[in-house]
């Protein structure tokens, strides 16, 4: 009890913190500077083929892509992906490059935990380093602060235009949106353990705006599910995510070690920074604009989870509406 408390001790400290080159596109093809990322597992070929088939599909089906760079994250030397990804890029006309993350991805990473080696099997050390990429550490690197929004997926994401199937980029412009999803879900407890509580924690400190998506409960237990943005497909823009706030959000939750700790995850942790900082008019949902697949068809615009563990529902009352399908009139 004595650890947990020094935990929280130094997690909340942070709450009171103060809120503290890639070639331009023209106007005719997009609306401002983008790209596509992947973070790769070099030493994995099986995730490496399934990356490189994917982006084929992506190439194939979604003329949008090739008019953005499409970035490879991966950590240590690839001298073995990037010939494949510059066969790939001549083949299908896309703007592939790779960039070694590996000073970046270890950063706030411990060497080992303390937790039972039992608990590590499924998320080891290397999935929580990922965890803790994708959620801050990606809007810390200078290639990706000089763009104005960036698409996620991951390598096994299979994203597929259909015939009317839009510019992501140009849509979240056009709406002046600062995140889009393609998938609403929720987090197990057993890897979310005090993530519900510590937002609600930081929200009584950080007023929500008004306008926010989410109400946190106002005595979250230890044991929620955590809402989540399903994402291994998402588009943020940078900017919103690089601003102060969100970036004092980012240090709070480095500050209590859980993310490697207890494998907070970085899809509940977007789901708390945007519901502290976002707005309905701010968020869009990409489901049905694509065929999209990551273990199966993924299209869930709205919540329909029901939590039912006591103290965990958002306050308020009743599930609060997320934006419905993008219109076609953007």
């Amino acid at each position: 009890m004595r650890r947990w408390n020094s935990i929280w001790a130094v997690g909340l400290l942070w709450l009171s913190t103060p809120a503290c080159a890639t070639p331009a596109l023209t106007a005719a093809t997009a609306a401002t500077d983008a790209a596509v990322a992947l973070l790769a597992d070099v030493r994995n070929p099986t995730t490496t083929e399934a990356m490189l088939r994917n982006l084929a599909t992506l190439a194939r089906t979604c003329a949008w892509a090739r008019r953005y760079d499409v970035i490879v994250f991966h950590e240590g030397r690839s001298d073995a992906l990037r010939p494949r990804l510059e066969a790939l890029g001549n083949r299908t006309r896309l703007r592939l490059r790779a960039r070694d993350i590996s000073d970046e991805f270890a950063t706030h990473a411990p060497a080992t935990t303390d937790w039972p080696r039992r608990r590590l099997r499924t998320f080891g050390i290397g999935y929580r380093r990922m965890c803790r990429f994708w959620f801050s550490g990606v809007f810390e690197l200078a290639d990706v602060r000089n763009l104005t929004y960036l698409l996620r997926l991951d390598t096994d994401s299979e994203l597929r235009c259909r015939p009317r199937s839009r510019d992501p980029f140009e849509l979240m412009a056009r709406q002046r949106a600062v995140y889009g999803y393609v998938a609403v879900k929720t987090d197990h407890p057993m890897v979310a353990k005090n993530l519900t509580a510590f937002g609600a924690a930081y929200a009584r400190r950080v007023p929500q705006i008004e306008d926010a998506f989410y109400r946190f409960p106002p005595h979250a237990p230890t044991n929620c599910p955590a809402p989540m943005f399903y994402t291994n497909f998402e588009i943020m823009n940078v900017s919103w995510f690089a601003a102060p706030r969100a970036v004092a959000f980012a240090r709070a939750v480095d500050a209590t070690g859980m993310i490697f700790g207890n494998r907070w995850g970085d899809a509940p942790l977007r789901w708390l920074t945007l519901a502290l900082f976002a707005g309905r008019s701010q968020l869009l949902c990409f489901g049905g604009e694509y065929d999209y697949r990551h273990r199966g068809p993924q299209d869930h615009c709205g919540l329909s989870f029901n939590i039912s563990v006591a103290g965990c529902q958002a306050a308020g009352g009743g599930a609060p509406v997320l934006p419905p399908p993008l219109p076609r009139s953007l």
